[in-house]
């Protein structure tokens, strides 16, 4: 947990199944490589998801609505 806000930091090993749907190490890791999911090994072998890594951070969303709108170069 996180002592700043108390929201855990990294997916538990139920979510990341559910969201690799896949059940197994091996097919777990290998949907999270697929996909390009960052992701790290624990020492039992079973993979870790940062909560990041998945919805994204303050500083790419950030960086998103940075982005000036497109505007045709017609001249009017």
């Amino acid at each position: 947990m996180n002592a700043a806000n108390d929201e855990p930091q990294f997916l538990t090993l139920d979510q990341v199944k559910e969201l690799t749907g896949a059940g197994t190490r091996r097919t777990v890791i290998a949907n999270l490589l697929k996909n390009g999911i960052r992701h790290t090994i624990r020492a039992d072998g079973w993979p870790v998801v940062a909560w990041a890594a998945v919805t994204g951070t303050a500083a790419q969303a950030k960086a998103a609505k940075a982005e000036p709108e497109w505007r045709p170069n017609k001249a009017a």
